[in-house]
């Protein structure tokens, strides 16, 4: 078919205007004319509008009509996508009856090509999570050699983010990495549907969280947040994908953004897999000393499957109750899991120990963590072990020493651009320099984190720094970078509605940002929201 002779809806799908094309393609489908490439155009527009169960419904819808028509090929398609989508939104059983359904048609009318191949990959990453890693690289060595044959981009993007997990399962973090790179460039370039973009880009982004390469996740975030801008239809951030997201945003220092992300989250995701939303929004909730809602958010978490450490175990020592988890700490330390997972645990547990003043507890927890730092190529974790060795080294009578650690941990969080994190450290680095007796170096340290932690929004680090100084925080008259970036744009003139835009939040959160911007900043109006835009040099 050319490009002239491609129906209305069909144009409005190829230039991308996919909201459009969903209405269009909508309105003809009842009457049983639509030919194949609109029927799939219009289950496509379903997804990628977040409309998972009318994408179902079309391509179910579908295979029926093109089956009874002797329409194997289309009618193979249209079930496999039905299972893919099943298995994304958390339904494994129908999932796989939709595969078979799929394979019989393959196999009995010895289809091959696509069809074939995208069950291939499709088997792979079953295979995978249901641990047979050996058949699992075997099916998808077969399936990229069978996309590649017939220059399908969206299976070998599939084959190749399994055989990228398998990699990583056998700990070969290099070999996982450069596979993730090159199937995150198939979606930045353009060349995969935008259908499965945002779940190549959720997988990944996944993987970089695991390796804790924060860096790689950062800057494949902030690609595919460029590529989603060029493509406004698209509901690319759904379900566990806005968990990965807000685990980005949190450590870069984007709070208010990754509560949003969190909230459609637990929304979103069935129950059974809103474990790690739960525990993204009780982490925030931590962090701004919302105590009673982050207990509650780790307790659901626990309930939806997902073990709530070391949050609950910071969450406790944040309350002055160490005590109940090092033990906690200790045995979970001490189980079989993932090294950069261990790393996590093994920096609460130093914290644990230094609040109860177990220093030999605490020494151990740190040289553990140190070895995993030194044969783990991640940043992340390096500078966990140097906070560690630091605040260890203060508590044994070793201020000249910690604060070596502590500076090379600072040089480590602003490499990576983790505001929190650094400001944290830098606490620690006036708390060595204050023993040395450097008063004045002390308190400009705290002063620079202080900024940091009233930006964030960080009450309990804000308490920290007031019982190390003395003095009282202006909270209430901090600004967080998002709210800093609506009265940026506020003061340019823009409507809520064009700020919603330009910054790709929902009208509602705008107001929401609004309001708090007027209580903190204790102003009534838009005009004099401007007027303090203008006055502290936001412009």
């Amino acid at each position: 078919m050319t490009a002239d002779a491609l129906s209305p809806g069909g144009r409005l799908f190829r230039d991308g205007h996919w909201a459009a094309a969903y209405e269009t393609l909508s309105a003809a489908e009842p009457s049983g004319d639509l030919p194949a490439r609109d029927v799939a155009a219009l289950a496509e527009c379903a997804h990628l509008l977040g409309r998972d169960e009318e994408c179902i419904a079309v391509s179910e819808r579908a295979y029926h009509r093109f089956l009874a028509a002797g329409e194997h090929r289309v009618a193979a398609r249209a079930a496999f996508w039905v299972a893919f989508t099943y298995g994304n939104t958390g339904e494994p059983a129908r999932s796989a009856g939709w595969a078979a359904r799929a394979r019989t048609l393959v196999e009995e009318h010895r289809l091959g090509g696509s069809e074939e191949a995208h069950l291939v990959a499709f088997d792979a990453h079953g295979l995978l999570v249901a641990g047979r890693v050996e058949a699992a690289v075997g099916a998808a060595r077969r399936a990229e050699s069978l996309g590649l044959a017939v220059s399908d981009p969206d299976v070998v993007a599939l084959a190749r983010l399994t055989l990228a997990w398998a990699d990583l399962g056998a700990g070969r973090r290099a070999s996982a990495l450069v596979t993730l790179d090159e199937v995150m460039v198939a979606v930045s370039s353009g060349e995969v549907a935008p259908s499965i973009a945002g779940l190549l880009y959720c997988s990944v982004v996944g993987a970089c969280i695991r390796l804790r390469d924060l860096d790689r996740a950062a800057e494949w975030t902030s690609t595919f947040t460029g590529w989603c801008a060029a493509r406004p239809d698209l509901v690319p951030y759904r379900g566990v994908c806005l968990v990965d997201r807000a685990t980005v945003l949190t450590l870069r220092g984007d709070w208010a953004t990754a509560v949003d992300d969190t909230v459609r989250a637990c929304a979103q995701l069935p129950g059974h897999l809103a474990g790690d939303a739960h525990y993204a929004r009780a982490e925030l909730d931590r962090l701004a000393g919302r105590f009673d809602l982050a207990e509650a958010g780790y307790r659901r978490a626990n309930r939806a499957g997902r073990q709530p450490e070391p949050g609950l175990s910071l969450l406790r020592i944040a309350q002055g109750r160490a005590d109940r988890v090092v033990v906690t700490l200790r045995r979970l330390c001490a189980e079989d899991r993932a090294p950069a997972d261990r790393a996590d645990l093994l920096a609460a547990a130093v914290a644990a120990h230094l609040a109860v003043s177990d220093l030999g507890g605490a020494r151990e927890a740190a040289d553990a963590l140190a070895e995993i730092a030194a044969t783990l190529d991640a940043p992340m974790v390096r500078g966990l072990a140097d906070d560690a060795a630091a605040a260890v080294a203060l508590a044994g009578g070793s201020p000249a020493e910690a604060l070596i650690s502590a500076e090379r941990a600072c040089r480590t969080w602003r490499a990576l651009e983790m505001p929190h994190h650094g400001a944290r450290t830098r606490v620690l680095m006036a708390r060595c320099l204050r023993a040395l007796g450097d008063d004045e170096g002390a308190t400009l340290e705290l002063e620079a984190a202080r900024a940091v932690f009233e930006q964030l929004g960080a009450r309990p680090d804000l308490k920290a720094v007031e019982d190390l100084t003395g003095r009282v925080a202006q909270a209430p008259g901090s600004l967080t970078p998002r709210e800093i970036e609506v009265v940026r744009l506020l003061a340019r003139g823009l409507s809520n509605r064009a700020i919603s835009a330009e910054l790709v939040l929902s009208e509602k959160t705008v107001a929401r940002h609004l309001s708090n911007i007027y209580a903190k900043l204790d102003l009534t109006s838009r005009s004099g929201a401007t007027a303090y835009a203008y006055d502290h040099g936001l412009l």
